[in-house]
Formats: structure tokens, C-alpha cells, sequence
């Protein structure tokens, strides 16, 4: 499962940051897979086909990357 990085600038900005990228803006067609987000930023809906990622949700995990660089980030906001 992939999401679409936030329109809300603010936001946009907190998942640019998390993926620490070198000079790199997210177009209209990047995305992240599901991979980089905790369990817990997903809300379970009774009936659903797929969890819904929550609106304060921060991508925070990136296999490959030193762990001290996968600490989690403290910006949630529910």
C-alpha cells in the first residue's frame, strides 16, 4: 500500500524531513509505502478493505538507514 505525501504544507514538510533526502522536493505522483509508518498510525475501520493512515501520521521507519537516524520523531499530532 502507498500514500500520497500531504497536500497541507505544514505536514508535507514533517514527511520531507523524515525521509532526509538531499535537495529533494515530492512531486504530485511521489509516494511512500506503507513500510515507513508504525502500526499505530493506522486507523482500523470496521468494514474497510485497507486501514486509513492517520492525519497526524509521520513516516518513521527506514530499513537500511542507521538506527540512530530511525529514532522516532516526536511530531505526532492527532
Amino acid at each position: 500500500m502507498t500514500t500520497r505525501f500531504p497536500e497541507d504544507k505544514q505536514r508535507r514538510d514533517r514527511w520531507v524531513l523524515a525521509v532526509k533526502r538531499k535537495s529533494w522536493e515530492p512531486t504530485q505522483y511521489s509516494r511512500l509505502c506503507s513500510i515507513h509508518f508504525q502500526p499505530s498510525d493506522y486507523q482500523v475501520r470496521p468494514g474497510a478493505t485497507r486501514p486509513l493512515l492517520r492525519d497526524g501520521a509521520i513516516p518513521s521507519i527506514f530499513p537500511g538507514q542507521p538506527t540512530h537516524i530511525q529514532v522516532r520523531m516526536n511530531v505526532y499530532h492527532e
